[in-house]
Protein backbone atom coordinates (compact mmCIF):
# COMPACT_ATOMS: atom_id res chain seq x y z
CA UNK A 1 0.00 0.00 0.00
CA UNK A 2 1.24 3.41 -0.97
CA UNK A 3 -0.41 6.51 0.51
CA UNK A 4 0.13 9.91 -1.08
CA UNK A 5 -0.90 13.07 0.75
CA UNK A 6 -1.11 16.46 -0.92
CA UNK A 7 -2.23 19.63 0.85
CA UNK A 8 -3.59 22.64 -1.03
CA UNK A 9 -4.66 25.46 1.27
CA UNK A 10 -7.13 24.04 3.77
CA UNK A 11 -7.78 20.87 1.74
CA UNK A 12 -5.77 17.67 1.99
CA UNK A 13 -5.94 14.99 -0.70
CA UNK A 14 -5.12 11.51 0.52
CA UNK A 15 -4.71 8.93 -2.23
CA UNK A 16 -4.19 5.33 -1.16
CA UNK A 17 -3.05 2.84 -3.80
CA UNK A 18 -4.14 -0.73 -3.10
CA UNK A 19 -6.78 -2.42 -0.98
CA UNK A 20 -8.12 -0.89 2.22
CA UNK A 21 -8.38 -3.45 5.01
CA UNK A 22 -7.72 -3.60 8.74
CA UNK A 23 -3.99 -4.22 8.21
CA UNK A 24 -3.58 -0.87 6.41
CA UNK A 25 -6.04 1.11 8.56
CA UNK A 26 -3.40 2.37 11.06
CA UNK A 27 -1.28 3.78 8.21
CA UNK A 28 -4.28 5.60 6.74
CA UNK A 29 -5.30 7.00 10.13
CA UNK A 30 -1.71 8.13 10.66
CA UNK A 31 -1.90 10.05 7.37
CA UNK A 32 -4.92 11.96 8.69
CA UNK A 33 -3.35 12.56 12.11
CA UNK A 34 -0.22 13.96 10.42
CA UNK A 35 -2.20 16.69 8.64
CA UNK A 36 -1.63 20.26 9.79
CA UNK A 37 -4.39 21.71 12.00
CA UNK A 38 -5.40 24.30 9.37
CA UNK A 39 -6.70 21.50 7.10
CA UNK A 40 -10.52 21.59 7.27
CA UNK A 41 -11.36 19.27 4.34
CA UNK A 42 -9.99 15.77 3.84
CA UNK A 43 -10.53 14.33 0.37
CA UNK A 44 -10.11 10.57 0.06
CA UNK A 45 -9.25 9.93 -3.58
CA UNK A 46 -10.08 6.22 -3.92
CA UNK A 47 -9.71 5.81 -7.68
CA UNK A 48 -6.81 3.38 -7.11
CA UNK A 49 -8.65 1.34 -4.45
CA UNK A 50 -10.35 -1.71 -5.98
CA UNK A 51 -11.32 -3.33 -2.66
CA UNK A 52 -12.35 -1.92 0.70
CA UNK A 53 -13.66 -3.88 3.66
CA UNK A 54 -15.22 -2.55 6.86
CA UNK A 55 -11.93 -0.84 7.66
CA UNK A 56 -12.87 1.70 4.99
CA UNK A 57 -16.13 2.40 6.79
CA UNK A 58 -14.22 2.98 10.02
CA UNK A 59 -11.78 5.21 8.19
CA UNK A 60 -14.53 7.36 6.68
CA UNK A 61 -17.11 7.43 9.46
CA UNK A 62 -15.47 6.94 12.85
CA UNK A 63 -15.60 10.14 14.87
CA UNK A 64 -12.41 12.21 14.77
CA UNK A 65 -10.21 12.44 17.85
CA UNK A 66 -11.71 14.90 20.37
CA UNK A 67 -8.53 16.99 20.42
CA UNK A 68 -8.35 17.24 16.61
CA UNK A 69 -9.73 20.05 14.44
CA UNK A 70 -13.21 19.66 12.91
CA UNK A 71 -12.92 18.37 9.35
CA UNK A 72 -15.23 17.56 6.48
CA UNK A 73 -14.56 14.20 4.84
CA UNK A 74 -15.20 13.86 1.11
CA UNK A 75 -14.74 10.84 -1.15
CA UNK A 76 -13.90 10.83 -4.84
CA UNK A 77 -13.07 8.16 -7.39
CA UNK A 78 -15.16 5.39 -5.88
CA UNK A 79 -14.80 2.17 -7.83
CA UNK A 80 -17.64 -0.38 -7.95
CA UNK A 81 -16.81 -2.52 -4.89
CA UNK A 82 -16.14 0.35 -2.45
CA UNK A 83 -19.31 2.07 -3.69
CA UNK A 84 -21.33 -1.14 -3.17
CA UNK A 85 -19.92 -1.39 0.36
CA UNK A 86 -21.03 2.17 1.13
CA UNK A 87 -24.48 1.46 -0.31
CA UNK A 88 -24.76 -1.67 1.81
CA UNK A 89 -23.63 0.22 4.91
CA UNK A 90 -26.33 2.79 4.22
CA UNK A 91 -28.99 0.06 4.49
CA UNK A 92 -27.62 -1.48 7.69
CA UNK A 93 -28.24 0.02 11.14
CA UNK A 94 -24.55 0.53 11.88
CA UNK A 95 -23.78 3.27 14.41
CA UNK A 96 -22.52 6.39 12.70
CA UNK A 97 -22.81 5.18 9.11
CA UNK A 98 -26.15 6.75 8.28
CA UNK A 99 -25.14 10.04 9.83
CA UNK A 100 -21.76 9.92 8.15
CA UNK A 101 -23.13 9.12 4.71
CA UNK A 102 -25.82 11.76 4.81
CA UNK A 103 -23.45 14.34 6.25
CA UNK A 104 -20.68 14.16 3.68
CA UNK A 105 -19.80 17.21 1.68
CA UNK A 106 -20.12 17.72 -2.06
CA UNK A 107 -17.52 19.77 -3.89
CA UNK A 108 -16.28 19.91 -7.46
CA UNK A 109 -12.67 20.47 -8.39
CA UNK A 110 -11.97 21.13 -12.09
CA UNK A 111 -9.92 18.46 -13.80
CA UNK A 112 -10.47 15.84 -11.13
CA UNK A 113 -12.79 12.90 -10.81
CA UNK A 114 -16.21 13.96 -9.52
CA UNK A 115 -16.78 13.86 -5.81
CA UNK A 116 -19.60 11.79 -4.52
CA UNK A 117 -22.13 13.54 -2.39
CA UNK A 118 -22.99 10.21 -0.86
CA UNK A 119 -26.43 11.26 0.35
CA UNK A 120 -27.41 12.40 -3.15
CA UNK A 121 -25.67 9.43 -4.77
CA UNK A 122 -27.41 6.99 -2.44
CA UNK A 123 -30.78 8.61 -3.05
CA UNK A 124 -30.36 8.58 -6.83
CA UNK A 125 -29.09 4.99 -6.79
CA UNK A 126 -32.01 3.94 -4.60
CA UNK A 127 -34.40 5.66 -7.03
CA UNK A 128 -32.68 3.98 -9.99
CA UNK A 129 -32.91 0.62 -8.25
CA UNK A 130 -36.61 1.22 -7.51
CA UNK A 131 -37.23 2.19 -11.16
CA UNK A 132 -35.39 -0.94 -12.30
CA UNK A 133 -37.44 -3.11 -9.95
CA UNK A 134 -40.64 -1.47 -11.21
CA UNK A 135 -39.55 -2.05 -14.81
CA UNK A 136 -38.76 -5.70 -14.01
CA UNK A 137 -42.20 -6.16 -12.40
CA UNK A 138 -43.87 -4.53 -15.40
CA UNK A 139 -41.89 -6.70 -17.82
CA UNK A 140 -42.92 -9.81 -15.87
CA UNK A 141 -46.55 -8.68 -16.01
CA UNK A 142 -46.26 -8.10 -19.78
CA UNK A 143 -44.71 -11.55 -20.26
CA UNK A 144 -47.52 -13.13 -18.22
CA UNK A 145 -50.16 -11.25 -20.21
CA UNK A 146 -48.51 -12.31 -23.50
CA UNK A 147 -48.39 -15.91 -22.27
CA UNK A 148 -52.10 -15.82 -21.41
CA UNK A 149 -52.95 -14.26 -24.76
CA UNK A 150 -50.95 -16.94 -26.61
CA UNK A 151 -52.67 -19.66 -24.59
CA UNK A 152 -56.08 -18.14 -25.30
CA UNK A 153 -55.26 -17.83 -29.02
CA UNK A 154 -54.13 -21.44 -29.03
CA UNK A 155 -57.41 -22.51 -27.36
CA UNK A 156 -59.43 -20.48 -29.87
CA UNK A 157 -57.51 -21.97 -32.82
CA UNK A 158 -57.85 -25.46 -31.37
CA UNK A 159 -61.59 -24.95 -30.86
CA UNK A 160 -62.03 -23.56 -34.36
CA UNK A 161 -60.10 -26.39 -36.02
CA UNK A 162 -62.00 -29.08 -34.06
CA UNK A 163 -65.33 -27.66 -35.27
CA UNK A 164 -64.34 -27.91 -38.94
Amino acid sequence: MTVTTRTVGTTAWITPQGDIDHDILPELRAAVLALPPEVTVVVWDLHQVAFMDTAGLHLLFDPPPPDGPPRTTTVTGLRPQPLRLLLLARRLPLPGCAEGLSGTAHRVHPGRLPYYDLSVTLTSLRQTRERSETARRQAAQHRETARRMRAEAHRVRAGTSSRQ
